[in-house]
């Protein structure tokens, strides 16, 4: 038997003659044939007379008599394939009597039709007709059809029923709701039906219906066929047939997604079907138990409350808990899996991924429900049954146990930060156990805790650091690695003074660590090494050159298999140069510069984004000295941040039933573009029709590629992505230290940056508002402004070219304001304030730009920004607490409008009236913590900044001021006891009717005990606050009531920042000679020893001199005072004595 021929030679168009012969059927028939011949030649002939043959209407009639009447199967399967294809486009040129004479062959075709797979494809073309059709009402004859057979006596003819209502899944959700209540009896009686294909053709059917659900209304309809679903997958979990199971569940994981309330009667069901796919274990696919876990993860990121409410939390953490006990693969998190232990070079690059494991989808599973669930349906039961586990006389109990604290401690970090005393011994123990799987998720544990429990973690450095000490000296590799990880994630947050006894023996360990054969080693250590810099800062300089040289020696390798090691070493030579300052890390610049310039060359993405990541840390080092470095590196970055992170591709959903016939469709779309030629797919859309924007003419007469039942999705090169991100960072950080040498590369800046904000990534987007501000300040260096800028002053001081900067970083970061991304448009008014502060109001001279900055600001308070927008999710709706937009948000929001106010004076008054009121309702007890701390402490900065102008608020605010001060948050007290004094000293003599109303809210505040958290700040406030009151008219006020109060709260514990305002109070009660003092002189003068007694510094030096010690020496100086003021001397001690007498 001769081999076929494989190789492919251009083939001759087609003449008008022999597509005329095609409509032959014998001829259309042998040429299907040919498109299945084992002959490269006669497939590629018969492609081209194909391509020309299906643009034309006339093939319809053609295809649907072959799809009917040939005896050849793979001839009536390409024929309906080819039909489904090309129906769509061709549909606005066949006339009426050949789509009613299609209808009729249609449902002939189709119950004729013996083969499944073929009447599958013929369902599809089905539906592609009937979206033309059943929108209009214009085949009736179908739905009857649907009907009927979904009731007939032969089981085929019932599957078929729900093949083709599988396939008009979209149009029926989309335009027959008034059909729902008839369909959902017939989908329910069929997932009960005797036949198991017809069970399962409905299950798909059903499936596919929910995803195409538009309105509550009709989720609600199909709620009840949810038991029913699950029933039937049951059966099919049985049967083994998993990619039925996998369909549904995938469903149901993007019907948790939505808004839509479809499965939330049933998700306790739908959790137990999870979790009993979960158990089976080994026996099923990891493919099938990882869409269990992602319908898990789905419930817990979407109806959080859900999985707590109804109970559902014990019994999902035990299948976790066990899937972790019983899996063998690695426990300790990314820890093993970025340091496997293996040398680079026995690294084997052919391992095929087998997908994950139980033990990555039991923590993935366990850290969503930690970060969504609320803690109080969550952290008890979970630590209870940790707890279990770590009590357990088996070691994989254990280590699952250990694990899977670990895996909650992100998510429940308040409440593990809580209960560290109890937690830390049992880690302790953890880490002395005698399994070494144990002792791996021991350092997972100490690891998250060094991670998510700042800042307590840090005081309980002197059990944890020995800890680990011993974990380095582990007899197990994998420990001593794991041991590096923690030591590298806790010595990063340690203060220099803390870390300082312990660097001696820890830097001796790891440099010996550093030496070790193991590669692993070798990188585990470098980045306990990096980290430890960072944390000794330049108590790091002693060991600088034991260390560095051994990591320069890292540095030349180019073999790909060192190349994370590598990366790794540049990382810390970064860091170590950080930390020890130019000076002392001189020697080791040339080799880390030129480092970083030959990772250019490499093939590596991975190489040149370490590369920018460490000449971004060589700027912060070298400051003005990278300068002559910018010329050839920003136009390099520049290139980079303009290359494409991914790409449009389409994606054929279709099943291939056709026994290779798919793969010679696709043969056929190949060059289809030329010529003029009608594409078979879709190839080549535009970006556009990848957001699902565009459209075309409406109804039947529509006239494009929409039917072609493929998918565009967005592939991204994460590499490329990776070294973009390092390169906008290592701009913005060259932007930030080269100061005005870096403004002649502003203008060549922004043409990348304007693009990234159209970046599908929000960490790029985010980005170019960090940067924003960074060229502005190298503008005005380099091209500094004509003068200050003053409040309110509008004028343009600005040179030509600052102007033209801050105009284009002012519609960069307004534009960012409108990101879907709550992260970026925080970025972004982040740096609109600091724009703001920088260049004055003058940057928002134009009433255009001015209108469109206010906007933002009323769209905040509003909650009216694209990225505030929610929808209600959850089953019992959604309170305030449930929809609270991002707390640092909101905060950025409040601290842009302080700024607002300080620069812009009475000229903010006209838009503050628009936004006072929605700010207002910021305060209300039913908002989140964070949402109320903003808006009470930017009420204060609107008083400040304003000043006299604030006066108009008074009456208005005073009340929601009140409100606050009984705030069960001692930050919200805090911020209106300082918005109150403000306002109070703004209003001067005006606030003689308020004083009696204030002094009482603020009274509750000096009952707090200083020692609660925040205690010790709100009473400084209020005491402040009564201090702007007595400044602002001190004969309204009862000095006798109130001094004995004031006097006892001086000096102040914690809010150093009102040290003025306090001392100046004093010092103006004591010069206006007020009988009421008399009684006092002596707890005042106390009050002035304990001051002077204090570490310099503590007091401001200006207020020491302008009202400490003047206050002081007026009690001895003035003659209503001098005697009771020398009588009190005389009750000090001899210390206290002499330190005043030296101050009088």
């Amino acid at each position: 038997m001769a081999a076929p021929n494989n190789s492919r030679t251009p083939s001759p168009a087609p003449s008008k003659e022999m597509l005329a012969q095609l409509q032959n059927p014998t001829n259309l028939e042998a040429l299907l044939l040919q498109l299945t011949a084992p002959d490269t030649q006669v497939i590629q002939q018969a492609e081209a007379v194909v391509k020309k043959y299906v643009k034309n209407p006339i093939c319809v009639a053609g295809l649907v008599q072959q799809m009917q009447g040939s005896k050849y199967i793979q001839v009536r399967q390409l024929a309906a394939m080819l039909l489904r294809r090309r129906l769509g486009p061709l549909w606005s040129k066949l006339d009426a009597k050949t789509k009613e004479a299609l209808k009729v062959a249609l449902l002939e075709a189709v119950t004729g039709e013996q083969e499944r797979a073929i009447r599958k494809n013929m369902a599809s073309v089905i539906a592609v007709a009937a979206r033309k059709l059943l929108s209009k009402n214009k085949w009736n004859e179908l739905l009857a059809f649907i009907y009927q057979y979904s009731q007939a006596e032969l089981e085929d003819h019932r599957e078929l029923a729900f093949v083709i209502l599988n396939e008009l899944a979209e149009t029926l959700g989309k335009s027959f709701e008034s059909q729902f209540p008839s369909l959902k009896q017939v989908y329910q009686v069929a997932l009960q039906d005797k036949s198991r294909k017809v069970q399962v053709a409905s299950l798909k059917a059903c499936a596919a219906l929910l995803m195409h659900l538009i309105t509550e209304n009709a989720s609600i309809v199909f709620q009840d066929l949810v038991p029913g679903m699950l029933a039937v997958a049951k059966g099919c979990l049985d049967a083994g047939e998993e990619d039925i199971v996998s369909q549904v569940l995938d469903v149901f994981s993007e019907l948790a997604t939505t808004s839509t309330s479809v499965i939330t009667p049933s998700i306790p069901h739908v959790v137990h079907f999870c979790l009993e796919v979960l158990k089976r274990g080994e026996a099923l696919q990891s493919s099938t138990q990882d869409v269990a876990g992602m319908v898990i993860i789905a419930i817990a990121e979407e109806k959080p409350k859900s999985l707590g409410k109804k109970g559902l939390v014990p019994d999902v953490v035990a299948t976790l808990l066990h899937m972790m006990a019983i899996s063998q693969d690695n426990a300790a998190g990314e820890l093993l899996s970025t340091f496997d232990g293996r040398d680079a070079e026995e690294e084997d690059e052919d391992d095929d991924y087998e997908g994950p494991s139980g033990q990555d989808i039991a923590q993935r599973c366990l850290d969503a429900m930690a970060i969504h669930v609320p803690a109080k349906y969550f952290y008890q039961p979970t630590m209870a049954l940790i707890g279990q586990c770590l009590d357990s006389p088996d070691f994989n109990a254990r280590k699952a146990g250990t694990a899977a604290l670990a895996v909650i401690i992100e998510g429940c970090s308040e409440e593990v930060t809580k209960h560290l005393g109890s937690i830390l011994p049992r880690v302790f123990a953890s880490a002395r156990d005698p399994a070494t799987c144990v002792r791996e998720c021991a350092c997972f544990v100490l690891g998250q805790l060094s991670e998510n429990c700042q800042p307590e973690i840090l005081e309980c450095h002197g059990e944890i650091l020995p800890t680990i000490f011993t974990l380095l000296e582990d007899a197990t590799l994998s420990v001593q690695l794991t041991g590096c990880h923690v030591l590298e994630t806790f010595c990063e947050h340690l203060d220099k003074a803390v870390i300082a006894p312990y660097l001696q023996p820890l830097l001796a360990r790891l440099h010996h660590l550093l030496q070790a054969p193991k590669t692993s080693v070798q990188e585990a250590a470098i980045g306990a090494i990096a980290a430890t810099a960072v944390g000794a800062e330049d108590g790091f300089a002693p060991y600088l050159h034991e260390i560095a040289p051994l990591i320069a020696q890292i540095l030349p390798v180019t073999d790909e298999r060192l190349l994370r090691m590598k990366g790794r070493a540049m990382d810390c030579m970064g860091r170590m140069a950080n930390a020890v300052g130019q000076a002392a890390f001189a020697p080791y610049l040339e080799v880390s510069m030129q480092t970083a310039v030959q990772c250019f060359a490499l093939e590596s993405l991975s190489a040149k984004e370490d590369a920018y990541l460490l000449l971004a840390q060589m700027a912060g080092v070298l400051k003005e000295g990278f300068a002559p470095h910018l010329v050839g590196l920003v136009p390099q970055i520049c290139t980079v941040l303009q290359e494409s992170e991914g790409e449009v591709v389409w994606v054929d959903d279709e099943d291939d039933d056709g026994g290779g016939v798919g793969e010679l469709l696709n043969g056929l779309d190949e060059d289809d573009e030329d010529d003029g030629e009608v594409d078979l797919g879709v190839r080549g859309a535009s970006p556009a029709s990848v957001k699902g924007e565009g459209g075309g003419a409406e109804g039947e007469e529509e006239d494009d590629d929409d039917d072609y039942s493929g998918r565009a999705i967005y592939d991204v090169h994460t590499g490329m992505l990776d070294v973009k991100k390092a390169a906008a960072f290592c701009m913005g950080e060259l932007a930030q230290h080269t100061g005005g040498h870096y403004a002649p590369y502003i203008e060549m800046s922004l043409v990348p940056l304007e693009k990234l904000t159209q970046s599908f990534n929000h960490m790029l987007r985010e980005e170019v508002a960090v940067i924003m501000p960074y060229l502005v300040i190298s503008a005005t260096l380099a091209s500094p402004p004509s003068q200050p800028w003053k409040k309110a002053d509008f004028c343009d001081t600005l040179t030509a070219p600052t102007r033209a900067v801050c105009k284009a970083v002012l519609e960069l970061l307004l534009g960012l304001t409108q990101d879907e991304d709550q992260d970026v448009v925080t970025r972004a008014l982040i740096s609109l304030q600091a724009v703001l502060e920088h260049v004055g109001p003058c940057w928002l001279a134009g009433h255009e730009e001015r209108e469109r900055f206010m906007t933002v600001l009323l769209q905040i308070f509003q909650e009216q920004l694209p990225c505030q927008q929610t929808l209600e999710d959850e089953d019992d709706g959604l309170d305030d607490e449930d929809k609270e937009t991002s707390r640092d948000l909101i905060e950025a929001g409040a601290d842009l409008m302080g700024v607002v106010a300080k620069a812009f004076g009475s000229t903010f008054v006209p838009y503050l009236d628009q936004i006072i009121q929605p700010l207002s309702t910021f305060t209300s007890a039913t908002r989140p913590e964070g949402h109320r701390q903003a808006a009470s402490g930017c009420l204060g900065e609107i008083a400040e900044g304003l000043g006299p102008d604030s006066k108009r608020y008074f009456a208005a605010l005073l009340p929601v001021i009140k409100l606050c001060l009984t705030d069960g948050c001692n930050s919200v007290k805090r911020n209106a006891a300082w918005c109150l004094g403000v306002m109070c000293q703004a209003l001067g003599e005006e606030v003689q009717p308020y004083v009696m109303d204030v002094l009482q809210a603020l009274h509750p505040l000096f009952g707090l005990s200083p020692t609660e958290d925040g205690g010790a700040e709100t009473i400084d406030n209020a005491t402040a606050a009564i201090s702007r009151l007595v400044i602002a008219l001190p004969a309204a006020v009862p000095i006798a009531v109130v001094l004995p109060v004031f006097l006892q709260h001086l000096p102040l514990k914690a809010d150093q920042c009102e040290n003025p305002t306090v001392y100046k109070c004093l010092h103006q009660l004591v010069h206006l000679g007020l009988p009421d003092l008399t009684i006092h002189v002596g707890n005042i003068l106390g009050v002035y020893g304990q001051i002077l007694s204090k570490p310099a510094g503590t007091i401001q030096e200006e207020v020491l001199v302008t009202d400490v010690l003047p206050g002081m020496r007026l009690l001895f100086q003035n003659p209503a005072y001098s005697e009771q003021a020398s009588m009190a001397l005389q009750k000090f001690s001899p210390e206290e004595r002499a330190l005043i007498s030296q101050h009088l």
